[in-house]
């Protein structure tokens, strides 16, 4: 009984100190508004207002537990004094809302993730063609050995004459300041090349061009350390190396031309491209060819009228083909690695023929030499690219010309011109 009436006591005062703080806080609230009215902004009491409403609901709501068990009644007295004292704490210390919406800004602040850092992009040379806009257009080096001198072993180049003057027209066509030697000897040859690579304006040009004519070969290169000779001796083969002859019968290594214009030694042409063209034999082998049926290029089938078919006649009245060599030796049969020219960044080399091989030349000019004219004369536009034109130059020194000889070994024979390139970008000859 005793313990029966203790609880029954004990949860009766416990509704009643719930009571006695609902009514403290009201009296509270009530007592104060209106001083709180006075000097308290309209924000503060529009927020003071919310709590009192607040409070309002507690008491109602815990007025209407008070039939539920015993259970319920505590942790109805539990909210009621949570609730109590934030009404308390808001009175005293204004509105807790904002403390807590800008804790929570902060929190969200913090917890958003950093904008990512920029960094100002890489520069990048993103052009596609080379730089053409320069005050020149650079130099045109032409180089035509016609006149061998006694004792050189070489015979006379007729035709080579046809071959400078059409390519002083094209290279004046393209808005180059032309230089043409004649006859030169080894040394002179180098002092010539050496002089325009070191004393010309490179600087204010667009590129250079240069275009040797002349008697050609191929030598095998002595025992050397390069990586071409150690592959080429492993497998016993052999190692070439092209040559172009002066008048005096002494040769110059084709690589060595291109070596003068390299970047280290000629600044000014740096990132421009240098061009070579080499109308010269590199071996004394023949290109028999093979059959083929050959459909010309459609719409346009101008290139039939471009070539000259014609037949010439040597000093005997008898109709010929000559090339740029010694002279005719037997073929052999050994395997031969041409040694490649030290290509570098930005040359363009195109040479007559293949590794090798013939080139081969009329009285009215090389094969090469005038289909390079009249590709660039007729078809080369500042919307053609160079390496498109120089295509086009091949097809029709492959396609359109056939050696005619009364030595059975020369006749019907073929060439091929070989394009080696390290341009990294297009070349277009714009206008000047």
């Amino acid at each position: 009984m005793d313990d029966g009436r203790g609880d029954k006591d004990s949860s009766t005062d416990a509704t009643g100190c719930a009571d006695q703080l609902k009514h403290t806080l009201q009296i509270s609230d009530s007592g104060d508004s209106k001083e709180g009215e006075r000097r308290e902004t309209p924000e503060k009491q529009q927020e003071n207002a919310a709590a009192k409403n607040e409070a309002e609901e507690v008491h109602v709501s815990e007025g209407e537990g008070e039939e539920d068990t015993e259970w319920d009644e505590t942790e109805g007295i539990k909210k009621a004094l949570k609730k109590g004292y934030k009404a308390v704490k808001q009175f005293f210390l204004g509105s807790d809302s904002e403390e807590e919406s800008k804790g929570d800004n902060e929190t969200t602040h913090s917890q958003s993730p950093s904008p990512p850092l920029t960094h100002p992009a890489p520069v990048k040379d993103d052009a596609e063609v080379y730089d053409f806009t320069h005050p020149k257009r650079g130099r045109a080096v032409i180089i035509n050995n016609e006149t061998f001198q006694p004792g050189s072993f070489f015979g006379h180049r007729p035709g080579s004459s046809k071959d400078a003057e059409a390519l002083k027209v094209v290279f004046k066509k393209l808005g180059f300041d032309v230089k043409c030697h004649n006859n030169l000897t080894a040394g002179e040859m180098k002092q010539a090349l050496e002089k325009e690579a070191y004393h010309y304006d490179h600087q204010s040009a667009d590129c250079i061009a240069v275009a040797i004519l002349s008697h050609g070969d191929s030598q095998q290169q002595e025992k050397s350390d390069s990586y071409y000779y150690q592959k080429a001796h492993r497998h016993g083969d052999k190692v070439m190396r092209d040559l172009i002859f002066g008048v005096d019968g002494n040769p110059i290594f084709t690589e060595s031309v291109m070596r003068t214009f390299q970047d280290s030694r000629c600044p000014g042409l740096v990132g421009k491209p240098r061009l070579f063209f080499l109308q010269a034999c590199r071996g004394a082998d023949y290109d028999d060819g093979v059959e083929v049926a050959v459909v010309p290029d459609a719409p346009d089938s101008s290139d039939d009228d471009e070539v000259d078919n014609s037949e010439e006649t040597d000093a005997k009245g008898k109709k010929s083909d000559a090339t740029d060599t010694r002279g005719s030796r037997p073929r052999h049969c050994e395997r031969n690695v041409i040694s490649p020219a030290p290509i570098f960044k930005d040359f363009l080399v195109m040479y007559a023929t293949t590794p090798g091989h013939f080139a081969w030349r009329r009285a009215s000019g090389t094969w090469f030499v005038q289909s390079l004219h009249a590709v660039f004369t007729k078809h080369l536009t500042p919307h053609t690219s160079l390496t498109q034109a120089l295509t086009r130059v091949a097809r029709m020194v492959a396609q359109g010309y056939e050696s005619k000889s009364d030595i059975p070994m020369q006749a019907g024979k073929k060439q091929i011109p070989v394009l080696q390139s390290m341009l990294v970008k297009d070349v277009y000859f714009t206008d000047k």
